[in-house]
């Protein structure tokens, strides 16, 4: 099984640097693996960088993350990998995977031909990589989605190559909630969703995420209003409501503690262990977090 993993990245070198750590040491499993990163020209030194490391990468300007992706995706199809076995993936600069992630990945997809999307849990942690909070995962299902809500984290999302043989692609003219709109289309066109329990990614909270942002806000608000009224005032509380029970029914807000995890941080050589003695199971805001 071919991993194709793509890393959209501007000027975000220090985290860069543990993102590609995290996906190397994969490699013990001895997968067939594939890492490129899609560089927007960036100024910090990355480019030299990703020379030094022999990692590959293209690096030119571009409109954002999505084209970003959007090339990734279309280098996948020209390397030959659109394939049934191979697998999709896209780690952003201020993500890591945990370790064992593409070996479970792949473990999974064998066993289970029918699943195009597999979605797993991930761990939320500050700019220091201590523990905020933990998130696990749902199936994914268009009702969830179209309330404006893409409720898995996408780096701990994997696709099947053969969902992106049709074109589809992300839409390069949105900032922020393009990969809420693919999914939908990906279910649309028949795109079959499953879950893994297991942590598989590390995602990097941080007052500058583009979730944060105002656009992204505006751009989630002008995506409810593309919808019926109907479907806004009946069908999406509803949804809302289906899913705090499906989360509740599959205990996705209980976990045990203390928690340990590993993650690259200033030693890229190894992994640092980590220990939280609690968190709670909610998304963090920016007024819990002490920002303004």
């Amino acid at each position: 099984m071919r991993f194709y993993i793509v890393t959209p990245s501007f000027n975000q070198i220090n985290y860069l640097k543990r993102c590609v750590a995290s996906i190397r040491d994969q490699a013990i499993n001895r997968l067939e693996l594939h890492h490129e990163v899609i560089d927007g020209a960036s100024t910090d030194g990355t480019v030299q960088w990703l020379k030094r490391e022999d990692v590959p990468h293209v690096s030119e300007s571009d409109a954002g993350m999505y084209e970003a992706l959007n090339k990734g995706i279309d280098r996948m199809g020209a390397d030959g990998a659109h394939q049934s076995k191979a697998i999709f993936a896209w780690l952003n600069a201020d993500e890591q995977y945990l370790p064992g992630t593409l070996k479970a990945v792949a473990d999974y997809f064998s066993e289970h031909p029918e699943a195009d999307i597999l979605c797993g849990d991930a761990l939320v942690l500050d700019e220091s990589s201590e523990l905020i909070t933990y998130w696990k995962s749902l199936p994914l299902r268009r009702a969830y989605l179209r309330t404006g809500t893409l409720y898995n984290l996408t780096c701990a999302m994997f696709f099947r190559a053969r969902v992106f043989a049709s074109g589809l692609r992300f839409d390069q003219q949105l900032k922020a909630v393009a990969d809420l709109v693919l999914m939908d289309q990906l279910l649309a066109q028949g795109a079959k969703s499953a879950c893994l329990s297991r942590y598989l990614a590390a995602y990097t909270y941080a007052v500058d995420n583009i979730s944060n942002q105002r656009h992204a806000i505006e751009e989630r608000v002008s995506y409810l209003r593309s919808q019926s009224l109907g479907q806004r005032m009946l069908i999406h509380p509803l949804a809302r409501a289906c899913r705090a029970g499906e989360r509740l029914m599959r205990g996705t807000r209980r976990q045990m503690f203390p928690l340990t995890y590993e993650v690259y941080t200033s030693d890229l050589t190894r992994r640092t262990p980590l220990t939280s003695a609690h968190v709670p199971a909610q998304w963090p805001s920016r007024s819990s977090r002490g920002e303004n």
